[in-house]
């Protein structure tokens, strides 16, 4: 496979390297031409064949016709480092656990009215004939308190938390009290039991400090979601793609790392296309994925070379998540972004894909072009005092990979807003244009580059211009493969034009067919042009047949292949000499040669037809220009006249003027 991005994105095309001619190391690799490229790939490939069992990837560019090869990956298959696809260890913890009777917490159960948000939120994915199988509890801070006051109160709440999560709990908070706020409010990372009842006794603490009405404020339980991946996807009401952007492990690491994206169309069903309606994907190499560790802590776990480019989600996987995020979309009746838990055991009781988190924040996914600055890697706070201190570096790309501990610090963020925008420097992000740090850099007025651009050609990728005549079941068939398609019709009067045009362009189509078969095809393309023509001009074709053969008859056809060299009035001449005179075959081009008259060039169509490329030299006098063309019956007239300058297709040298001339079917 490979992949093309400039001058637009080509994304995977396949190629065969059986029986392709290995090149030989000595001699540079050239592409004169574009269809050139696919030979020259398909050699390289079968070098890589023979000189090792391992997969290979290469990174390529061409400059100046000339080949080269930037950079070569080989894949150990026993390269050190983790397998993605496996799944987490740490779901053993959070396996379905028995209820118990809780005495502070109660389960939430979608659908139910509620006057808490973030619980409310939930009632956004309740989409299908089953609810959503969250499993969720909430507590008012009061009712919290009181149990605290009682006798064995923090061991009673350990123990309850402990039961509902598997000793794998996340807490978090919400709130109706002003005083206590609506953003940013407390919560943890994975905890125990212990630690989870601990931090609730020391949250009350401060919302007693605020005198916050403990009936307005409620923390929310849930167990650690031990997923193998995870997803952001979106969909805006009016488009007909759904992005869907996924990884391996956390979703927070969606934010910084290289990550896999997917578009997906739902108008194409799955008996048309076997790739799930997925239009379009970039699968990145990924070398780390974000995993949490028993005790809490996050760590960035390296992956093995052979997984690297993998896909994080499978097709059928993806194509569920946009569905999903389509009937969103259409519940809420506006923009739907949202977060994935993706593969999750089924020891878990959740579901394969569960649907977390919605966002709000419309994405723009215009991408600048890069500029040529050079790269300084931000990977701590120290690293931005370092560049703020070093006032020689003018110009830079701020290529942020923060550590794993300020990955959810939103400080960090800030301070690398902060020094782009004192600096005037562009940022250059490796995560998703789906997350949250994409979104904020963006609103911050930050330029921000992707490390493997896609977002920039994702919304034309594809996108083919022809404005021609084509057959009219054309756009039908294009739809039915699921993309997009913009029709027009002639009007009545312009019909004919436009029928007149088609045969011309169905005639060289067929000039330049080889085989027996493509002759077949293309003249059927003619007949059916000719029959509209026929239609067009509103005539019956039996009309057309009927006076065709009354010409043929008197004038017969064109089977022989007779070619009308000159005629001249009869003059006295001997009985063999008045005999018509037979030509033996003989080429076009002796026949019709380019021909120089006056300021005029006419070169016939039969040279055009007959060589793909055609360069004429001729005695001029003078600079001489093209001042315009002519299409006649004869073939195209070039008007020359005498200019200060040359211009391209018009070359002067030893006092002969080159015109060059290109047949493209």
């Amino acid at each position: 496979m490979y992949e093309i991005t400039e001058p637009k994105l080509e994304n995977r095309i396949g190629l065969n390297s059986l029986n392709a001619r290995i090149p030989d190391p000595a001699k540079p690799l050239l592409v004169r031409k574009p269809r050139e490229l696919n030979r020259l790939l398909r050699s390289v490939a079968a070098w890589a064949t023979i000189s090792s069992a391992n997969r290979m990837h290469f990174e390529w560019c061409i400059d100046d016709n000339r080949f080269w090869l930037l950079q070569l990956d080989v894949e150990d298959r026993n390269s050190k480092g983790a397998d993605p696809t496996l799944k987490p260890e740490l779901y053993r913890n959070t396996a379905r656990q028995p209820r118990t009777s809780a005495k502070v917490f109660l389960q939430y159960n979608i659908g139910e009215p509620t006057v808490w948000k973030k619980l409310a939120n939930l009632n956004d994915f309740n989409v299908g004939p089953e609810p959503p199988p969250h499993r969720l509890y909430y507590t008012t801070a009061d009712r919290v308190a009181h149990e605290l006051n009682s006798t064995g109160g923090l061991e009673a709440l350990s123990s309850e938390i402990r039961d509902l999560t598997g000793d794998r709990a996340v807490i978090r908070t919400d709130s109706l009290d002003k005083t206590v706020g609506a953003f940013n409010l407390p919560r943890t990372n994975t905890v125990s039991g212990n630690k989870g009842a601990e931090w609730i006794k020391q949250t009350l603490k401060a919302f007693h400090r605020l005198n916050a009405d403990l009936n307005q404020v409620c923390f929310i339980l849930h167990g650690y979601i031990a997923a193998k991946a995870c997803a952001w996807s979106y969909f805006s009401p009016g488009d007909n793609l759904v992005e869907v952007d996924s990884l391996w492990g956390l979703p927070d690491g969606l934010q910084f790392l290289p990550h896999d994206s997917f578009q997906v169309d739902l108008n194409v069903e799955d008996r048309i296309s076997l790739k799930h309606g997925i239009i379009s994907e970039k699968l990145r190499y990924k070398s780390t994925f974000l995993q949490e560790q028993s005790d809490g802590s996050w760590r960035l776990i390296p992956i093995a070379r052979q997984f690297g480019r993998r896909r994080s989600l499978a097709r059928r996987s993806v194509r569920y998540i946009a569905e999903q995020t389509v009937a969103i979309s259409g519940k809420i009746d506006g923009l739907a972004q949202i977060m994935w838990f993706c593969d999750i055991p089924p020891e878990l009781g959740l579901g394969n894909h569960l649907p977390w988190y919605r966002s709000y924040e419309h994405i723009d996914t215009s991408v600048p072009g890069r500029p040529a600055f050079a790269t300084a890697q931000i990977r701590t706070i120290s690293d931005i005092e370092s560049m703020r201190e070093n006032s020689q570096i003018k110009k830079a790309i701020l290529q942020i990979r923060p550590e794993v501990d300020l990955i959810r610090d939103s400080s960090f963020l800030d301070t690398v807003i902060d020094l782009a925008k004192e600096r005037s420097l562009p940022v250059e992000l490796a995560g998703s244009v789906l997350s949250h740090a994409y979104y904020k850099l963006k609103s911050a007025g930050v330029t921000v580059l992707l490390a493997e651009p896609y977002a920039s050609y994702y919304r034309v990728r594809g996108r083919k211009v022809f404005r021609k005549l084509v057959r009219d079941r054309i756009p039908e068939k294009i739809e039915s493969k699921g993309e997009r398609v913009i029709q027009v019709r002639l009007s009545e009067r312009e019909t004919l034009v436009g029928l007149t045009a088609k045969l011309i362009e169905e005639t060289l189509e067929f000039a330049k067919a080889k085989s027996k078969g493509e002759r077949l095809g293309e003249l059927a393309d003619l007949l059916e042009v000719v029959y509209a023509l026929v239609r067009a001009s509103s005539l019956t074709l039996q009309e057309v047949n009927r006076f065709a053969d009354q010409k043929r008859e008197v004038r017969g056809g064109f089977e022989k292949g007779t070619v009308l060299i000159e005629t001249s009035f009869a003059q006295p001449r001997t009985s063999q000499e008045r005999t018509r005179q037979q030509e033996a075959a003989t080429s076009l081009s002796s026949l019709s040669p380019v021909r120089k008259q006056g300021n005029t060039v006419l070169v016939p169509f039969y040279q055009l037809i007959a060589s793909s490329e055609l360069t004429v030299s001729l005695p001029f006098e003078g600079r001489l220009i093209s001042e315009r063309l002519e299409v006649e019956s004869d073939g195209l007239r070039v008007f020359l006249i005498e200019g200060r300058g040359k211009e391209e297709g018009l070359s002067v040298a030893d006092g002969q003027i080159q015109l060059r001339f290109a047949f493209a079917s």
